[in-house]
């Protein structure tokens, strides 16, 4: 009597087999630590435009601050043409 004949002959298959079983494992984590580290790569590279886009935006704001009050400052000149020499302050 065979003591495999109540059990799945597939599993009975991949009993006789080992080295099957190890080389699908060891695929399967090749895939799994592939697909993570692509996943990390992917945040890494977003997380990194995020932070430029910040620093660009910053740089931006910086810039707009600085015409408006180059304009400010011409507009108040053109006003009043006595006060096209003011001391540095």
């Amino acid at each position: 009597m065979n003591p495999y004949e109540n059990f799945n002959p597939a599993l009975v298959w991949l009993a006789q087999h080992p080295g099957v079983v190890v080389f699908i494992t060891i695929l399967w984590m090749l895939w799994l630590a592939s697909a993570l580290g692509f996943i990390c790569i992917q945040f890494y590279k977003h997380n990194e435009r995020e932070e430029l886009r910040d620093i660009t935006r910053k740089f931006e704001d910086e810039k707009r601050e600085r015409e408006k009050k180059a304009n400010q400052f011409k507009a108040e000149a053109l006003q009043n043409p006595d006060s096209r020499h003011l001391p540095k302050s």
